[in-house]
């Protein structure tokens, strides 16, 4: 097989399989080459193209041109080359300085060198087993390329996610500050009104305090007033009612006056009349004069008494129909 638009190759990389040694294949220079001698083994040529079937040989161009293949190494293994594998393994993992945990595809390299070495010498043993291996060697590669692809479309959608977020972002804290400048201005407008309102309930309950203390001043002097109407009422009460007994004194003064003289006066007129009387008749008219006498003194007695008892009830009437007015 011809390599010639291919990059030459120095030497292939180092690897956990354990190879044949390399023949050449072709060269631009003095055509193909002869391949190196195998030693030969107790494998037959069934086992070894079905080793080759499963682990394809490896080729490499080299400065020169020259292209050489490689094949893995058809001999049993040995104690001594499987001992030799394992030290391999841990002086790589060392000098490659591979992660000892974790996701590190420098030792899942190696490791999967060295399973595709246990491939190989289980295959030259006994080639289903081999075969067996080859295809959990498959499955397990297929696992692991579906959990990388699935990291990966997870890794990138969150990288998509962080991008549009962090596209946003500036937007975002744009709003952000203009609403912490809105709830700036909130708390200041409320703290206006509240102070506002303070105010107002201050200058309300002043004006409430000056309300009731007027209001009670009011209600004070209209007491104060009221009591001085009662005792102003009560003592005109009493000055009136003395002045009905005194009105009813001196009207009762008048009467006894005006019948003393209506008494003189009769007594006047009675004497007149004796008087007269006496002059005309004889002595037992003088007789009969004084039994007459007397008895107009028991008359004039006898009107005096009704004229004074028409009096006083004429004071009283006066001083019922004064005190109404």
């Amino acid at each position: 097989m011809e390599h010639y638009d291919e990059e030459p190759v120095p030497h292939p990389a180092p690897s956990m399989l354990v190879f044949a040694e390399p023949m050449l294949v072709a060269s631009k220079r003095g055509g193909g080459g002869l391949p190196v001698p195998v030693p030969e083994t107790a494998v037959t040529s069934e086992t070894v193209e079905f080793l080759n079937a499963i682990l394809p040989p490896r080729e490499w161009t080299e400065e020169d041109s020259a292209t050489w293949r490689q094949f893995a190494l058809p001999l049993a293994a040995s104690r001594e080359i499987t001992a030799a594998v394992q030290r391999k393994l841990d002086a790589e993992l060392v000098d490659r300085q591979a992660r000892p945990s974790g996701l590190c595809s420098i030792r899942e390299e190696l490791f999967s060198q060295t399973f595709d070495e246990v491939i190989r010498e289980v295959t030259l043993l006994c080639p289903e087993r081999g075969l067996l291996l080859l295809r959990s060697r498959d499955e397990l590669r297929l696992t692991m390329s579906a959990y990388r692809t699935l990291y990966e479309s997870s890794t990138a959608y969150g990288t998509r996610r962080l991008r549009a977020a962090t596209e946003g972002k500036a937007e975002l804290q744009a709003d952000v500050d203009f609403l912490e400048a809105e709830c700036e201005r909130s708390r200041a407008r409320v703290n206006e009104a509240r102070v506002a309102v303070q105010a107002v309930e201050r200058k309300w309950a002043a004006t409430r305090a000056a309300d009731e203390e007027r209001r009670k001043q009011e209600l004070q002097f209209l007491l104060f007033q009221n009591q001085e109407m009662t005792r102003f009422a009560e003592s005109a009460g009493e000055s009136m009612a003395k002045l009905r007994l005194e009105l009813r004194g001196h009207m009762g003064a008048a009467e006894l006056q005006a019948e003393a003289k209506a008494a003189e006066a009769a007594l006047a007129s009675s004497s007149e009349s004796e008087s007269d009387s006496s002059s005309g008749d004889d002595e037992s008219g003088s007789g009969t004069g004084s039994g007459t006498g007397s008895e107009g003194e028991e008359g004039e007695s006898g009107e005096a008494g009704p004229a004074a008892s028409g009096g006083a009830g004429g004071g009283d009437a006066a001083d019922d129909g004064k005190s109404p007015a």
